[in-house]
């Protein structure tokens, strides 16, 4: 409710702006804030001139970072990505460590019902034991066990000896291979040495050769035809 009323002194018209209440009575606006508590004393600048730029905005849509805030807030989500990549980690191990636990536990219990049930067995006699038994006394489960013995030995040896014998063959392709790269070489450092003499290569057997090599064509094919070209030379 605004009140205008005139000043008869100074010939000014004096407006009051009060407030009317819900009960009818007027309040200014110093009772309107009256029941606000203080937040403490004004912090004081010393001085005012220092502020060089003062400046508020009022908008419905977001303001576009600063770079220094860009990179306060990337390190900031950075940061918690590192601290939760640290749980799920202590988490995994954890788990981890716990199914290790449980896998120990069963092979500790496998093993111990293995040993109990072997008890109830009749253990195998090896075959050295059994050549030490007296041939009247020797059981049909004896004589089984040995030939298992036997033949679980006749099987390392064999596959020992396959073993051994892959290794030669093996060493015999390499030998071979080898003696050709060998041969190639002198071949070509001939060659070479040939060409840093002269200009022109004067043996047509063997430029041919080097450029058959040259052209991809295998050491094999090219020999072949070295020599057949060497035996219509001589």
């Amino acid at each position: 409710m605004v009140n205008i009323r005139h000043d008869s002194r100074n010939s000014l018209l004096v407006k009051h702006i009060n407030r009317v209440s819900e009960d009818g009575q007027s309040s200014s606006a110093e009772d309107e804030w009256s029941h606000i508590t203080g937040v403490g004393s004004k912090i004081k600048i010393q001085d005012a001139e220092a502020v060089t730029d003062r400046s508020i905005f009022f908008s419905s849509t977001p303001q576009a970072l600063s770079k220094h805030e860009e990179v306060l807030q990337i390190s900031k989500d950075f940061h918690e990505q590192i601290l939760d990549t640290n749980q799920y980690q202590k988490f995994v191990n954890a788990t981890l460590s716990q199914k290790m636990a449980n896998v120990k536990t069963l092979l500790e219990k496998e093993k111990k019902f293995a040993d109990e049930l072997n008890c109830f067995r009749e253990t195998p006699k090896n075959r050295m034991e059994l050549e030490k038994i007296n041939p009247k006394q020797i059981t049909e489960n004896d004589i089984k066990t040995l030939i298992t013995n036997l033949e679980a030995d006749y099987n390392k040896l064999n596959e020992k000896l396959e073993h051994e014998q892959n290794v030669v063959e093996k060493t015999k392709n390499e030998v071979t291979v080898t003696k050709k790269q060998i041969s190639s070489l002198k071949e070509e450092m001939e060659f070479v040495i040939k060409k840093q003499k002269s200009a022109e290569i004067t043996d047509p057997a063997l430029l041919i050769k080097q450029e058959l090599k040259r052209l991809g064509i295998s050491d094999e094919h090219s020999e072949r035809l070295y020599k057949l070209i060497k035996s219509k030379q001589n």
